[in-house]
C-alpha cells in the first residue's frame, strides 16, 4: 500500500468515527514507511479521539525532533496533556499556538485550558488545607487524640500495688501437738541404770522417773 493509500483511507475511517480501524491503517502504513508525517499526525489525532495520551504523545514526540514548529502535532500535544491532567503545561503551548493563529476554536481550547489550570489549583489548595485542620487540632492544650490507650500501662507513683497472694492449705485443719521442754529432752536420753554394776536387773527411766526391772 502506498503512503498516500494508507493517509487517504486512514481519513475515511476517522471521518466515519471509526478510530480503531484507522489507527489499524496508519500503523501498518508507518512499519513500511516511517517517514511518513502525514500518517503519524492522523495516527496521533485518530489516538487521541480514543484518549489513549500517552501513545499520542510518543507520536508527536517523534514529528516534533523532525519540525520542532509543526502546529498539528503540537496541538495534539496539548489536547493529550490536558486529558492527562497537566493543564499548566497545555496552557504554555497553546498560548504559543494562539500568538501565531486566529483560530477561535484555539482560542477557546486555551480559555478552557486556563480555567482547568485554575479549578485544579483551588483544589489542590483545599485538599491542603483539609489536612492541615486534620492534622493539627485547633486546641491543641483540650484536644484529646484518639489514639489507642491502654490504662495498664500506665501506674501511678502514689498507688501502690498489692502484690498477688499465694493460696496456702487451712492451717485449722491441723491439729497442733504440744511437747513439753522436759518430754523432748528426756524422750531424747538413754536410760540409766540405778546400779553400778553393768549386769544390774534394774534401771531408772527418765520419762517415768522410776527404776523399772529388766
Amino acid at each position: 500500500m502506498a503512503t498516500l493509500d494508507f493517509v487517504i483511507r486512514g481519513r475515511q475511517l476517522s471521518a466515519q468515527g471509526r478510530h480503531i480501524d484507522a489507527v489499524k491503517v496508519c500503523r501498518l502504513g508507518l512499519l513500511a514507511n516511517p517517514s511518513a508525517l502525514e500518517g503519524r499526525r492522523l495516527l496521533a489525532e485518530n489516538l487521541l479521539r480514543m484518549g489513549r495520551f500517552d501513545e499520542v504523545l510518543a507520536e508527536v514526540r517523534v514529528i516534533l525532533q523532525k519540525i520542532p514548529d509543526d502546529v498539528v502535532a503540537l496541538r495534539s500535544k496539548g489536547e493529550a496533556l490536558l486529558g492527562r491532567g497537566d493543564s499548566l503545561q497545555a496552557v504554555g503551548i497553546f498560548t504559543e499556538l494562539c500568538k501565531n493563529s486566529d483560530d477561535l476554536e484555539l482560542k477557546k481550547l486555551l480559555e478552557r485550558t486556563i480555567a482547568a489550570a485554575a479549578n485544579r489549583d483551588l483544589s489542590a489548595s483545599a485538599d491542603t488545607s483539609i489536612s492541615w485542620t486534620r492534622n493539627y487540632p485547633e486546641h491543641m492544650g483540650d484536644a484529646k487524640l484518639a489514639t489507642a490507650h491502654d490504662p495498664s500501662d500506665e501506674v501511678s507513683a502514689s498507688v501502690f500495688v498489692e502484690p498477688p497472694t499465694i493460696p496456702v492449705k487451712d492451717a485449722t485443719a491441723i491439729e497442733p501437738q504440744v511437747f513439753s521442754t522436759a518430754e523432748v529432752v528426756v524422750d531424747h536420753m538413754p536410760a540409766v541404770s540405778t546400779s553400778s554394776s553393768r549386769d544390774s536387773s534394774t534401771f531408772f527411766s527418765p520419762t517415768s522417773g522410776v527404776a523399772k526391772k529388766r
